[in-house]
């Protein structure tokens, strides 16, 4: 069936990259079967940021541990392709001590059971959303991370990272086993419209942070432990057009593709470009201590950033934001909806 009379599955769909995957599909004029086990998935801020692209979506709440539901997708829709980004995000230990079996079911099962259905359906291609959190830290700051870089598994600990782990190897898996194809996707940390705690995500990213101190809180003084701390901050639409890319690409396909902006930024240029917006007006000073900082920078994390050639090549990924045009969307979009209530 062509793509005009079936729907691209995207699994998470109302969580902060899912609901941009929706997005950028249905600009497209792409049909969206848009899953969320969120009761009342569809909230006025989600449909305030879909408005006018209600056409092409349709919203479907389902947990994707419920085998019998997640197949009898196939019963209801025509399926032409999957983006699997739902995935439970704890951001402390504590809530991995809180919650361990719904965090590894929900992850496991969920992917377990997406490419059972991405088996019974035929879908052509299924694109596990993964991290770059995999590749740990790097000894080299200036050489790109590629794919084919030593990843640490053994050291790896956490319950996200095991399960990112796990389901790419069941994902690639799947695809050496029945006629379909599959490719996971390596983010780093994204910015943009949307991010906000969520059930499955509580651990916001650095940028959200800052713009929370002073576009909410009206900071106009931010303490800051860290400004060196560098990442290749991607806005979230570049990210959702990799996700599409490898999505659409013919095959043949490489099972893990890295996806990001290609070069790293350090937290004080992201404090100055923020400082850069009409509107946006603060100052910041440096500590030495984290009781003493309004935002801690983890230090003991150092990455280089990812190298994007191989999505560049083989997928033409090209990312249409850098830090300033991201984090100047970012910011209007952010004073748009604080200023209609629709975020506090």
């Amino acid at each position: 069936m062509s793509q005009e009379c079936s729907y691209v599955l995207v699994t998470g769909a109302s969580g902060f990259l899912g609901v941009n995957i929706v997005r950028y599909l249905a600009e497209r004029k792409r049909k969206v079967l848009a899953t969320t086990r969120n009761l009342g998935g569809c909230t006025p801020l989600i449909e305030d940021y879909l408005k006018r692209l209600e056409d092409f979506i349709e919203w479907f709440e389902i947990d994707l541990r419920d085998l019998e539901k997640v197949m009898n997708l196939a019963n209801n829709f025509s399926l032409n392709g999957i983006i699997h980004a739902a995935f439970t995000t704890p951001g402390t230990i504590e809530v991995e001590k809180s919650k361990p079996r719904e965090i590894l079911t929900s992850n496991l099962l969920g992917t377990i059971n997406t490419l059972e259905l991405a088996r019974k359906v035929g879908v052509r291609r299924l694109v596990l959303v993964s991290t770059s959190g995999l590749y740990g830290s790097t000894t080299y700051i200036d050489k790109p991370v590629s794919e084919d870089s030593p990843q640490p598994y053994l050291q790896m600990s956490g319950f996200y990272h095991i399960t990112k782990i796990a389901c790419e190897k069941l994902t690639e898996r799947y695809s050496q086993l029945f006629p379909m194809t599959t490719t996971s996707m390596r983010i780093p940390v994204i910015y943009g419209p949307m991010e906000r705690p969520t059930s499955s995500r509580s651990n916001m990213g650095p940028i959200f942070k800052l713009l929370k101190l002073v576009l909410t809180d009206k900071r106009k003084m931010i303490r800051v432990k860290g400004l060196n701390y560098a990442r290749d901050w991607t806005y979230v639409m570049d990210a959702a057009g990799g996700l599409v890319a490898g999505l659409d690409a013919p095959e043949p396909i490489s099972p893990i593709y890295n996806l990001s902006c290609g070069y790293n930024s350090s937290l004080e240029e992201v404090l100055k470009t923020i400082r850069e917006v009409s509107g946006v007006n603060f100052e910041w000073e440096e500590v030495e201590r984290d009781e003493d900082a309004d935002f801690v920078a983890s230090l003991s994390r150092i990455r280089s950033p990812l190298s994007i050639e191989k999505a560049r090549k083989e997928l033409r990924f090209d990312p249409q934001y850098n830090l300033k045009r991201g984090i100047k969307e970012y910011c209007e979009w952010w004073m748009g909806v604080a200023a209609r209530r629709l975020i506090q």
